[in-house]
């Protein structure tokens, strides 16, 4: 296990310089849906395959333009 690319670790709760949020405790889909003003279908189409009961701290979902 292990490697990567290296760099900075993305902050749990910030949104990363190419739009993507990152997990942090407690999130769920809907609650960053409504966080960014998005509906969560359009959270949801933006993230295929991501399961919202399966989300982790420090994964990134990508938040639709409005």
């Amino acid at each position: 296990g292990g490697g990567g690319s290296g760099g900075a670790a993305a902050t749990p709760g910030a949104v990363t310089a190419d739009g993507t949020y990152v997990i942090k405790s407690g999130d769920t889909l809907g609650r960053v849906a409504s966080q960014f003003g998005v509906s969560l279908a359009e959270l949801q189409a933006a993230n295929p395959g991501v399961d919202s009961r399966k989300l982790h701290v420090g994964q990134k979902i990508v938040i639709p333009k409005k």
